[in-house]
């Protein structure tokens, strides 16, 4: 075995060539080592800890680091293992990542389980660790062990801590993967049922990692600042894996602090002088709103290149506060990138480039009337010679832009399949069109459109979550980006919208979190509520629930687990605060 890769690590190319190109690296091993060499000084990521960035990490003490926990990881499982990797929010997981791709080994993420009161916190692991059957689990939550150990029962349990204090094998020869390896399997949230394990490759992650540097504009000079969860396709691949492709520095906060104070997001982009961020819907939400309400002190964004937004529905009114409030603070309209994806293909689907080639970069609209009722923003193009088409799901064929269908994706980042699941595979990741010329696709279940004028796409939503009334078919996000609008006492991601059965057919029932019990409070709410959906759409709800806060299933990323809620409704699993039906009071307080 070598002795000498811990302190000069082999690299399949020269040092002081640019891994800007993904088509020169064979590996994310390659990635870590040429780093290690090439920027062992240079620190990669700092952590926000009692409000400062002092925890902090070089790309050669991330080599080192990761060096030894691969050499513990490889004394107790093979190549090709599957490894749980448990962590809370700090710099050891990106040490973990390093250590399983050093040891050949396949990482598989979790949520650690947090705030819940008895066994209900584990229900989302113990599927995942069913699913994969783990040979190891790696994590830094060590007060938890006890309760993780009973679901792996007989699988051994690394401390991350104890491996670095007793020095496993430091000099460590990584272990060479190929391309089409597997490099991680990415669990989908579970917001349309179980939690599916994604099978990612080295050459998946590296084709994303190009496509995401380029649409953010990324080198060696770039400072990214990410609250996202590490444990998720959005803050793994599009901060801490790009951070390294791009030779940047990235700095890391929890997502608990983002959430105490929304508003130091664009503070902290200010003082830190970040060129690149990115978030879900909600949080341009909540950062608006808390900087309305806290009035903190003035920032500049003018540095602030790229701001991706993506992961879930984009609320075109989210996105008109959002840029109305800081553009008097320099953040260029252009910066801001919605886009579309989703773990099947790694992360990253479309975006939006900022264009600044162009002619006329002020002409850059997200915004249109969409098909459906609602403003719509648009999801922007895919990269690189990657294939969108809208699909006829009944017949397989493309349909021409301007129609809604379903979105099928084709590019070198779309996954193998799903772990365990052959058939579900075959129908998902391998469909080929009726018409085509036997290209495979990705069948992402989301229901969009390609705009005639501007050739973007824009997403209408899921189409399992379709309500049809009548005969005609409307999307819950449709409906519930209304109802917020409607009432104040709303908050994005607290209603939801099911299909239930009516005395006429299908019907839409809306269920709310909200957080009085004062009974004629709720009753103007829903009345008003009951307006913006009859004037909006022209349907009736059949009811909507007011329930406390916290009530609705959610999956570990914050998405509403819609299959989850509608079997909740059917089981009268709820403690409903007042029920409004048709100027109808019903209250259960």
């Amino acid at each position: 075995m070598r002795t000498d890769l811990l302190c000069t690590p082999r690299l399949a190319q020269d040092a002081s060539t640019s891994p800007s190109d993904a088509a020169e690296l064979s590996n994310l091993g390659d990635l870590f080592l040429e780093m290690a060499m090439s920027e062992g000084d240079k620190v990669a990521f700092h952590f926000y800890h009692q409000n400062s960035f002092e925890k902090k990490i070089t790309y050669g003490e991330l080599n080192r680091r990761g060096q030894l926990l691969a050499a513990a990881i490889a004394s107790r499982a093979n190549p090709g293992s599957r490894i749980l990797l448990c962590y809370t929010p700090g710099l050891e997981f990106i040490e973990a990542i390093v250590g399983c791709i050093y040891s050949g080994t396949i990482a598989v993420p979790v949520a650690v389980p947090h705030g819940l009161t008895g066994d209900a916190g584990f229900e989302p692991l113990r599927t995942i660790i069913a699913d994969c059957s783990p040979s190891l689990v790696l994590g830094n939550v060590d007060r938890r062990w006890g309760q993780i150990e009973h679901l792996l029962q007989a699988n051994p349990i690394l401390s991350h801590h104890e491996v670095l204090e007793n020095k496993y094998n430091e000099c460590f020869e990584p272990h060479k993967a190929s391309a089409g390896d597997l490099a991680f399997i990415q669990y989908t949230s579970g917001s349309t049922g179980d939690p599916k394990g994604v099978l990612i490759s080295h050459a998946n992650v590296l084709s994303n990692l190009q496509r995401i540097k380029f649409a953010s504009e990324t080198n060696s000079n770039s400072r990214l600042l990410s609250w996202l969860p590490h444990f998720h396709d959005f803050g793994l691949f599009c901060v801490l894996l790009h951070c390294v492709f791009a030779r940047a520095s990235a700095y890391l906060m929890a997502p608990m602090d983002f959430l105490k104070r929304p508003y130091r997001w664009m503070e902290l982009v200010s003082e830190l002088n970040i060129t690149a961020t990115a978030g879900p819907n909600f949080a341009f939400d909540l950062c608006a709103r808390s900087w309305a309400k806290a009035k903190p002190k003035d920032v500049d964004l003018n540095g602030l290149r790229s701001v991706f937004c993506a992961s879930e529905p984009i609320s075109a009114e989210t996105i008109q506060r959002f840029l109305k409030i800081f553009d008097e603070h320099g953040l260029a309209p252009q910066a801001l990138k919605p886009g579309y994806g989703l773990a099947e293909a790694t992360i990253f689907g479309t975006t939006h480039l900022s264009n600044k080639a162009s002619e006329h970069p002020q002409e850059i609209e997200y915004l249109k009337k969409g098909l459906g009722c609602n403003e719509q923003i648009s999801c922007g193009k895919p990269l690189m010679g990657d294939q969108i088409k809208i699909v006829d799901p009944a017949t397989m064929r493309e349909l021409p832009h301007g129609q809604i269908g379903e979105l099928w994706f084709s590019g070198p980042g779309v996954g193998l399949g799903y772990w365990n699941k052959e058939r579900l595979s075959e129908e998902v990741f391998r469909a080929k069109l009726a018409d085509g010329n036997g290209l495979e696709f990705l069948r992402t279940g989301d229901s969009a459109y390609i705009d005639e004028n501007d050739g973007n796409l824009y997403l209408c939503g899921r189409l399992k979550d379709i309500i049809i009334i009548q005969g005609s078919n409307f999307y819950p996000s449709d409906i519930e980006a209304v109802l917020l609008t409607s009432c104040d006492r709303l908050k994005p991601g607290s209603i939801c919208v099911i299909p239930v059965q009516g005395k006429w057919g299908e019907q839409a029932m809306a269920i709310a979190e909200v957080s009085t019990t004062n009974a004629p409070a709720l009753m103007d709410a829903g009345a008003a509520m009951m307006r913006s959906v009859q004037d909006t759409f022209g349907i009736e709800l059949q009811d909507i629930l007011f329930v406390r806060p916290g009530i609705l299933a959610r999956t570990t990323s914050g998405k509403l687990r819609r299959k989850k809620i509608l079997e909740d409704v059917v089981s009268d699993n709820f403690d409903i605060w007042l029920s409004y039906r048709n100027n109808i009071q019903q209250t259960y307080i």
